[in-house]
């Protein structure tokens, strides 16, 4: 009996070495460019306020909500940032959060702008500190 239990250990070893058990989660996760992803993030981010007026507001914050959704969320960055430091996640959402929330209530375009720059120096720091880790 114990040969077949060495056998059938050893082809259950191979099957989960097959399928990625056992190998680090890195391995398995391709290396992002999350300075690309910020770069694209900021392109559209000026783009939207280049001609930014308070009655627009709401539109403008729609951008932006999209953007988190669809570029730091979707690109994977978040988590990215949560499993290395889960205190600069947070700190990046309220980010997002302020300016959104600038934006929704018909801030003033320099008021805006604070926001705005401070969510970039966030990201550009995130970025550049994922780029070291992984």
């Amino acid at each position: 009996m114990l040969p077949v239990f060495r056998r059938g250990a050893f082809v259950l070893l191979v099957c989960l070495l097959g399928i990625g058990w056992g190998m680090p989660a890195e391995a398995a996760e391709p290396k992002k460019d999350y300075r690309a992803v910020v770069a694209q993030m900021v392109e559209r981010g000026e783009t939207a306020l280049a001609d930014y007026r308070p009655e627009e507001g709401i539109t403008i914050g729609m951008v932006f909500s999209t953007m988190y959704y669809d570029a730091f969320e979707g690109s994977g960055m978040e988590m990215a940032v949560a499993r290395e430091d889960e205190v600069s996640k947070v700190e990046l959402e309220s980010r997002f959060s302020n300016l959104i929330g600038a934006c929704m209530r018909s801030a003033e375009k320099p008021e805006v702008m604070v926001y705005w720059q401070e969510l970039v120096i966030g990201l550009d720091a995130a970025a550049g500190y994922l780029e070291k880790v992984r």
